[in-house]
């Protein structure tokens, strides 16, 4: 390469890097939160999954909601990274324009092993009410073709499906059917879309079930599912929980439905929320309401469909039902531990608070007789509890209120190991703008929390969305442990130095080892021969030492990258430096 060459790739790999804008999404100011939905009309019922380890894009996450902009209700969805980049066109992509009733029902969300989104719902394409299932990929493509599959007809009533993957890449889709036999059916489907039941579906619930309802669709480690339901859901009826295990072929697995609660009823509009709990088993929450009293429970199910808590599951208050409402709960595979944020409310429901309660194994409570209080009960108006499990222990977030109607806040919280608020004992603001939100809903991705919602600060409704990282800061990615390696003792360095990456040329990581004389601010890129920026392994402060970082050779999207020379370039509060290393397949 003759010098004025080199001059020249010199002085276009430093205007690149001075004008490469930085990828990252999340907003570090909690008035000013993530555009994920928006546009005329309203956007609203938001739903988000984090596609799980194993696939390309680990970590990122699906956002799906209904877009009334057309006047219809359009079904959307966006793919953020774990920085918060959307993949998809701003705003998202319309998955479905098919008509829909005037009026919105749930509908389902998942991923799979490779990293597709399932998106299940009902429309009336045909003018009548059926179930759809879409299975669209990480580069927006509609592998079910552009229309989806229509797993139902008729002119009978489906209500709100609900759809999983399981590991050997079938999706499982469940429905309720008003028809001459009421019911929850059920429809397998192979990766390539192939029905894998009769057409229409397999009758799952139970003769006695006589208006099924609420209807909720896990995985297991292996091919099977965990269904429960409500078996009759009126107004007059007992609301109560049902659940079984299918097989592959839709047939029962445990010799008996379990009644996880049949003592009292659902709250009439409420419905219970199960969840995966990491040990094939399947962990429950809900409302009960005994008279004039309500309550929220818990209850874990084995893999083989065994109650580990008293049978119509465990108070989170020892009285049984005192005001307790919209539980969220996970729970702990290696301790057999359960946890639960829950509101607390008065009597004349015109106070709240947000309370915690930890159950062990059997359903013993370990945090007080009442829980751990998060928020006081009073006019400040809690709601919408969200918990979830990250690398770093169990975040949460949800609604704050005292304020006249529509003046909503998103809060987000860590719990300590003994059920206390950490960050030093406070709550912390995710979006602070006062503004009238609804749908709240979470997800987990790697040392942060999630949260989306309907907020109308812009107009009828648009789609937010806030990352809130473990250590309470907004927007950003913290450094995990496996990326920075700190020796326990070493001499401060007296200079700053960057060295040559190990090993060089690599595959598939390498090392790159720096050091600091003082603490500073710290930024650390990599780039390609182009200029383009590739992967922000580090940007935040560091302490005076000797730093060792891994780049594993995958892009911000979590795509590995082809070979090549790379660029990375060391910023500090007073220093710049920049080498290259090859990447090698």
């Amino acid at each position: 390469m003759n010098t004025h060459y080199r001059l020249l790739a010199f002085f276009t790999l430093a205007l690149l890097f001075s004008t490469c804008p930085a990828l990252a999404q999340w907003s570090d100011d909690a008035y000013t939160n993530l555009s994920v939905g928006f546009g005329a009309g309203e956007q609203v019922v938001p739903h988000a999954v984090v596609i799980a380890d194993g696939a390309d894009l680990a970590g990122s996450t699906y956002v799906g909601w209904y877009n009334n902009g057309s006047g219809n209700y359009d079904v959307a969805l966006q793919l953020l990274t774990a920085d918060g980049e959307p993949l998809f066109a701003p705003g998202g992509i319309i998955v479905s324009a098919q008509p829909q009733n005037s009026w919105v029902m749930d509908w389902a969300l998942a991923a799979d092993g490779d990293g597709n989104a399932l998106v299940s719902f009902a429309d009336i394409r045909d003018g009548n009410s059926n179930i759809q299932i879409y299975k669209i990929s990480p580069n927006g493509d509609f592998l079910w073709g552009p229309d989806g599959i229509s797993l139902t007809t008729g002119s009978d009533f489906k209500g709100p499906p609900t759809v999983t993957a399981t590991a050997n890449g079938d999706v499982v889709v469940c429905w309720m059917q008003d028809a001459s036999t009421t019911g929850v059916r059920m429809q397998r489907l192979s990766s390539d879309g192939t029905e894998m039941f009769a057409a229409g579906g397999l009758l799952v619930s139970e003769a006695s079930d006589m208006a099924p309802a609420g209807n909720i669709l896990i995985p297991t480690a292996g091919n099977d599912v965990i269904l429960a339901y409500t078996p009759t859901y009126t107004f007059m009826s007992n609301r109560q929980i049902k659940a079984q295990r299918f097989d592959s072929t839709g047939a029962p697995v445990w010799p008996t439905s379990v009644m996880v609660m049949d003592d009292a009823t659902l709250p009439m509009g409420h419905y219970f929320k199960m969840t995966p709990s990491g040990d094939d088993g399947a962990l429950l929450v809900w409302d009960v309401a005994t008279g004039m009293e309500f309550g929220a429970r818990a209850q874990h199910l084995t893999a083989g469909g065994i109650e580990s808590m008293p049978h119509n599951g465990a108070s989170v208050n020892a009285s049984g039902g005192s005001g307790q409402l919209e539980p969220s709960g996970v729970y702990d595979p290696a301790t057999g531990e359960t946890t639960v944020a829950f509101i607390q409310m008065n009597g004349n429901q015109n106070q709240r608070g947000l309370f915690v309660q930890r159950f062990d194994a059997t359903g013993n409570r370990l945090w007080n007789s009442a829980g751990n209080v998060l928020q006081p009960q009073d006019t400040t108006m809690e709601g919408q509890p969200q918990l979830v499990i990250c690398e770093a222990g169990i975040m949460g977030v949800f609604f704050e209120n005292d304020e006249p109607y529509g003046a909503d806040r998103v809060m987000a919280f860590m719990l300590t190991d003994d059920g206390q608020l950490g960050w030093d004992g406070a709550s912390i603001g995710a979006s602070l703008l006062a503004s009238s939100k609804g749908d709240l809903v979470a997800a987990a991705t790697g040392s942060s929390i999630l949260g989306f919602w309907s907020d109308d600060r812009a107009d009828a409704n648009d789609i937010l969305g806030q990352n809130v990282n473990s250590d309470g800061t907004l927007g950003g990615q913290i450094v995990s442990i496996e990326e920075i390696e700190e020796p326990a003792e070493q001499e401060l360095p007296g200079t700053f130095a960057i060295y040559a990456n190990y090993p060089n040329p690599f595959n598939p990581s390498t090392t790159i080892s720096f050091d600091l004389p003082q603490a500073s601010a710290v930024s650390l890129r990599i780039y390609d021969i182009q200029g383009r920026l590739v992967r922000e392994l580090l940007n935040g402060s560091l302490a005076a030492a000797q730093h060792h970082v891994q780049w594993d050779g995958k892009g911000n999207h979590g795509r590995r990258q082809p070979s090549g020379v790379y660029y990375y370039r060391l910023v500090t509060d007073t220093q710049t430096a920049t080498r290259t290393m090859t990447l090698v397949k």
